[in-house]
């Protein structure tokens, strides 16, 4: 099982993850990588919210 330490690594790493996609889709000259990377960032807000909540649990 994760410890608290380790949910807290994992969630800042995704916001570092999710600050390099937005300025990715901000650079981008194509569509089609935005929303790419778009899908990106919510599907890593998701897995943020999930941790948080194992995070609360434990």
């Amino acid at each position: 099982m994760a410890t608290m330490n380790d949910i807290d690594w994992q969630i800042q790493q995704m916001f570092n993850a999710i600050d390099y996609y937005e300025r990715a889709i901000q650079t981008t000259l194509f569509r089609k990588d935005a929303d790419e990377y778009e899908n990106t960032i919510k599907k890593l807000n998701a897995q943020i919210k999930e941790l948080e909540r194992r995070k609360h649990d434990c």
